[in-house]
This record gives structure tokens, C-alpha cells and sequence, in this order.
């Protein structure tokens, strides 16, 4: 009898953890196995998740823009409180037990953030509301190569011109009426080419001009320099001598997801951007990316810009400027993400290998000639290891 009690247990015990293994990424197994007692940050991504067909079907009932964004927020509110209810009281018991601490809640990815013990984490694992578990680590997603100060004599800067934007400008488009909020390492606000008519007014409850994810008690000012590099290529006013704004006209809304050092984690970049579309961001401005994103990252953005179209806002994405490094990441780690999420639009002739759309426009660069910039990182990605597998 005996004998087969301890065949049970063992079967038992592969069983917890072959099924943990499934669910729990990689990289976040080893820092569990480095780690005995401390707290792991991790971010739990649930299975059920509202499907882009369904807030299509909602939003198809509104015709007014902002009551269907409205609408679908609070569509996918609901559906996470619901969803995330007995997770969320599994995490509250054990907080009470000192095991886990910073339970946050997301909506626009089905998702919860928090610090937990090995063993909660395990527990977790076995839970059949749980897709996967992912270890919330810190990546460089800032470039440490600081942009080049526009030294140019002309009135206009090169990269304006380029893109015709000074000929949209006296068709009476000049991005006036839209709010662009830029993700990344803050805003120099004192800068000449920043004007504060310009800037998001978010009232008594945020007013910085916007929001800092990592210290929310902190202005969102830039102490890295490529957060304040982007916005002044969105709407710089020229006010330093050279026009340097693609829309000089738009209002700013700064959202700072990185440090001084330019480094981040999913659960500050899934916050930033739910900031952003809660208070009324029309575009999202995202010159960061993770280099050689793992299945379960490229996985959570996914979610996040299949959302983001849904709630009709396009997002400017880095493809990135790692292309002298694609011999090391190959397909599909060829463009970081989350510029690797597909476009909005699929040609036609496309579609036998698409892999569905999401809110993303990915951008890559150009050199003086208008050819393919010999840094910048390039397509085609597939989502062949994801449930939206895009090639056979």
C-alpha cells in the first residue's frame, strides 16, 4: 500500500510541476530558483481576455467617438473585476500573511502586478483562471547614444521638411485639437521649443503636465534627455530658432515610464499607457522597445494594442536601431517590442499571412538619400509561438 501512495504523491508532484511550468515564464523560474525568501515582482496575465470582435460589436453602437471610448473601457473595467475576483482574494489572504505586498490591478491587458513570495508563486501556478506568470523585470529600453542638438541655420529642420509636414502646416493642420502623449524618460519642460500653452492640463488631480509612473508625486520631468529629443520632433514650437515640431499645434501630455537611466518594467509601461487613455490621449508617441522580447512580453503588449485599437488610438512605435545586431536575434526578435505588434491596416495582399491587426504604426529610419537607415531594425516579425500564429 505504501508502495503505491508514494507512486500517487510522486505522479501528484509531477504533475504540479509540469502544470506550474507551463505557466510560469522562464526566466522568471530562475530567479525563482536563485531566490529563497525574497519578494519577486511578477505580473499575472489571466486566460480569459475580451476579444478586439466584441469591442467591436459594443463600439459599432455609439456613433460618438468619445462615448464609444468611454464605453469600452468601461467594458473592459468590468470584465477584469469580474474576471480577476478570485485571484485578486487568493493575493489579499496572503497579503495578510506578510507573502505578498503592491497587488495592482490592470484592465486593459487582464493583468495584476505584485511582489510575491516563491511559494505564492507556485500556488499561482496551479490556478485555472491563470494563463501565464512573468517575472516584471527592469529592461534598458533607452538607447544610451543622446540625440544630435539642431544646429541647422535654417528656420526649418531637416527632418520637417522631409516628411512635407511645413506643406500639411498651410493646409491648416497643424495637430491643434489633439492630445500626443510620449512615453518615455520625461519632458524638459524649461525648454525654449516647449510651450506651456501647449501642454496637457490634467486639473487639481494631475497637475504636472502629466504623470510619473515611477514616483507619482514627482513632475514628469526628463533627466535623460530622449523623452524631451521625442517630444520636441512632435511639437516643438521653434521658439530656440529652428522649427523642430512635426505638429507644433498639438497638446502634450507626458508620461514618464523610464528612469534617468532609461530603464523600465511592463508594469510601468502598462500603467503609462492606461494613464494615457484614461485621460484622453488621441495618440501615443513610444520611441522605447524591449530588445529580444520573450514570447510572454511580445504576448502582454499584444493585448494591450489589440485594445488600444478598439478604443481608437494609434500608437508611433520605435521599431528600434539594432540592425546590426539581427545575426544575434533573428526572427521574430528583429524588431523590439512593442513595435513588433502588426499594423493597424493589412493589405490585401497580405492577408494569407496575417496575423490580425492591432493600434500599432512601427517606425523605422531613413538616412539623407530616403533610404533605409543602416542602423535601423526591420520587419517582417511573425507571431508563430502566440495564439495569434500568423504563418503555418
Amino acid at each position: 500500500m505504501r508502495k503505491y501512495i508514494n507512486t500517487l504523491l510522486f505522479i501528484l508532484l509531477l504533475t504540479f510541476y509540469g502544470n506550474a511550468q507551463n505557466v510560469i515564464e522562464s526566466s522568471l523560474q530562475e530567479v525563482m530558483n536563485q531566490r529563497n525568501e525574497e519578494m519577486i515582482s511578477i505580473n499575472i496575465v489571466l486566460k480569459s481576455q475580451m476579444k478586439p470582435a466584441e469591442l467591436r460589436d459594443i463600439a459599432t453602437r455609439h456613433s460618438d467617438r468619445d462615448v464609444k471610448k468611454e464605453v469600452i473601457i468601461e467594458t473592459l473595467k468590468q470584465h477584469s473585476n469580474k474576471e480577476q475576483s478570485d485571484v485578486l482574494s487568493i493575493l489579499n489572504a496572503e497579503k495578510r500573511n506578510n507573502s505578498v505586498i503592491d497587488i495592482n490591478s490592470h484592465w486593459l491587458v487582464n493583468s495584476i502586478n505584485c511582489k510575491a513570495t516563491r511559494e505564492v508563486i507556485y500556488m499561482l501556478a496551479q490556478h485555472p483562471d491563470i494563463a501565464m506568470i512573468e517575472y516584471n523585470d527592469s529592461k534598458k529600453v533607452v538607447s544610451d547614444i543622446k540625440g544630435e542638438r539642431v544646429t541647422s541655420a535654417e528656420t526649418l529642420a531637416k527632418h520637417v521638411s522631409k516628411v512635407n509636414a511645413d506643406k500639411v502646416w498651410k493646409m491648416g493642420y497643424t495637430g491643434k485639437g489633439v492630445v500626443v502623449a510620449v512615453l518615455d524618460t520625461g519632458t524638459n519642460f524649461d525648454h525654449a521649443d516647449i510651450n506651456s500653452d501647449n501642454l496637457w492640463d490634467g486639473g487639481s488631480e494631475y497637475p504636472y503636465n502629466g504623470y510619473n509612473v515611477i514616483n507619482p508625486t514627482m513632475r514628469p520631468y526628463d533627466d535623460n534627455s530622449h523623452g524631451s529629443h521625442c517630444a520636441g520632433i512632435i511639437c516643438g514650437t521653434g521658439a530656440g530658432g529652428t522649427a523642430t515640431g512635426i505638429a507644433p499645434g498639438a497638446t502634450l501630455m507626458t508620461v514618464k515610464v523610464a528612469d534617468d537611466t532609461g530603464w523600465t518594467t511592463m508594469e510601468y509601461m502598462t500603467e503609462g499607457i492606461e494613464f494615457a487613455i484614461e485621460n484622453g490621449a488621441d495618440v501615443m508617441s513610444i520611441s522605447i522597445g524591449w530588445q529580444d522580447p520573450t514570447v510572454e512580453e511580445s504576448t502582454i503588449f499584444r493585448h494591450i494594442f489589440d485594445n488600444t485599437l478598439e478604443l481608437g488610438v494609434l500608437s508611433s512605435i520605435a521599431a528600434g536601431n539594432d540592425k546590426d545586431e539581427i545575426y544575434f536575434y533573428p526572427v521574430p526578435q528583429n524588431i523590439n517590442a512593442p513595435g513588433n505588434c502588426p499594423p493597424a491596416w493589412i493589405h490585401p495582399d497580405q492577408e494569407v499571412n496575417a496575423g490580425g491587426v492591432s493600434g500599432v504604426i512601427s517606425v523605422g529610419a531613413v538616412n539623407d538619400s530616403d533610404g533605409e537607415a543602416d542602423f535601423s531594425s526591420k520587419g517582417p516579425v511573425t507571431w508563430q509561438d502566440t495564439e495569434w500564429a500568423d504563418y503555418p
